[in-house]
């Protein structure tokens, strides 16, 4: 494959994962005409940055020291020094598969697309709980959020480069939000975003704790969000539905369309937690708004 690529990876105390995602890269090195691997640090504490140094040559090592709890930063840094023609922005908690690489760009280049977002699939080898079931099908859903609103995150994504020369970077110092507002961005200037289902990346499924953690921060993003894309809300409205519960309903239509057979059985612990999860997203939802 004649197409020079670099992967750029944010991490942030993840020592566990990111050991994983550079082995699974390592094996798709075989397949790109060049691959680069840059690794940005946002200053880990966990000896992440420690064990990174020791790879040496193997990948592109950065540090982000200066906006901590930002990914968007540590993607801009790496975007700053990539050589490739083709950026691909995965996840520290994302194993590709072995063909991940291959099939993104064949993709890409064939149905001529500026933007593609690859299929990100959960890894429930670690075990199962209602949380992670509720982390499965409501979150990281790429082909929905592609096919039905023209935007998708960066958990894997492959982004031709001349596309930041026009639309430019992410949002510096921002924690949550900064990949649908920048995609959102891009497909108004008119760059085509497709997603491609055999380009696969594995996640591990958050939590309870974790996801409670990405609920409040997606609920601080999104006011950002609406705004940008126009949406008007009303702030009445918005603290009444901090009080309304998560509609079974919709957990039943998300276990169908989203999850498997066997996630049905636990129902009635998933629509519990996603009471829990709609309540801390509208909460942040309203306060951020206020504070804007």
């Amino acid at each position: 494959m004649e197409m020079n690529v670099s992967v750029i990876i944010p991490v942030f105390n993840d020592i566990k994962y990111i050991k994983s995602t550079i082995e699974a890269l390592k094996v798709q090195s075989n397949f790109i005409h060049e691959l680069e691997v840059i690794v940005v640090d946002n200053k880990s504490t966990d000896g992440t940055y420690e064990y990174l140094v020791e790879l040496d040559t193997e990948i592109v090592l950065l540090k982000e020291w200066a906006n901590l709890n930002s990914p968007y930063s540590c993607r801009n840094r790496g975007l700053e020094v990539a050589k490739g023609e083709v950026i691909v922005l995965l996840d520290s908690t994302c194993v590709p598969s072995p063909n991940l690489l291959c099939e993104g760009i064949d993709y890409l280049i064939n149905n001529e697309y500026s933007i593609v977002g690859g299929n990100v699939a959960f890894d429930f080898t670690e075990g199962v709980t209602a949380a992670k079931i509720y982390d499965a099908v409501m979150n990281v859903q790429v082909k929905q959020l592609i096919l039905d609103k023209q935007i998708a995150p960066t958990a894997n994504l492959f982004i031709r480069k001349e596309v930041f020369n026009q639309v430019g970077i992410f949002e510096e110092g921002i924690r949550s939000g900064g990949d649908i507002r920048w995609t959102h961005r891009a497909t108004a200037k008119g760059y085509r975003i497709g997603y491609c289902e055999l380009a696969i990346s594995y996640k591990r499924p958050r939590a309870l704790a974790q996801l409670l953690k990405k609920q409040w921060r997606v609920g601080c993003g999104q006011p950002a969000i609406w705004r940008e894309i126009g949406e008007k809300h009303n702030y009445v409205k918005k603290f009444i539905a901090i009080f309304v519960p998560e509609s079974p309903f919709k957990i039943k239509n998300k276990l169908t369309i989203n999850g498997q057979s066997w996630m049905k059985k636990h129902f009635y612990g998933v629509w519990l937690v996603g009471i829990l999860m709609t309540f801390t997203r509208r909460l942040s939802n309203f306060i951020y708004m206020c504070k804007r």
